[in-house]
């Protein structure tokens, strides 16, 4: 599946995920939604991912080479978890609405993994209601995704070292 993945354009990956949100749209009664959050979580965290950082994101070279906080670089002894920057509940959300490539495209873009602390965490957990499933009041696609993070006290390292 990699070779494929690879072999894709992003505007194919978008293609992708609009027909998979689609042909679960037709079978949608509720008992299918569940089912269709699972299979979309799945296609983010391994073809979005992939085509987005061009490894697999869940070994320990892909973990490696996420972006971490400056917590998670500081700290070598410190659990480490790796983290949907935007949830994926929220991505999931937003692609089970997505009616167009412009939309799609706003959601691929809001995907993207990090490292962090056990402690920052939990800091995210305590930020504010819900803030593991839910970005803050007000965000929406295509405005900072980062901004959970931020509401968190949690600071990302810059990956020129900045």
């Amino acid at each position: 599946m990699n070779e494929k993945i690879e072999a894709w354009s992003m505007d194919d990956v978008v293609d992708n995920t609009l027909e998979l949100v689609n042909g679960f749209r037709l079978l949608r009664p509720h008992t299918w939604e569940t089912v269709f959050a699972h299979a979309l979580r799945e296609h983010f965290d391994t073809v979005v991912g992939w085509k987005k950082y061009g490894f697999n994101v869940f070994t320990t070279k892909g973990r490696a080479s996420l972006p971490h906080s400056v917590q998670a670089k500081q700290r070598r002894d410190a659990a480490l978890h790796r983290e949907h920057v935007v949830p994926i509940k929220v991505l999931v959300r937003g692609a089970m609405n997505a009616v167009s490539v412009d939309e799609m495209n706003m959601i691929l873009d809001a995907y993207s993994l990090s490292i962090i602390t056990a402690d920052e965490h939990s800091a995210l957990s305590h930020a504010y209601p819900h803030a593991r499933d839910e970005m803050p009041d007000g965000w929406k696609f295509g405005d900072d995704p980062l901004e959970r993070y931020r509401r968190a006290g949690i600071e990302m390292h810059s990956p020129t070292g900045t």
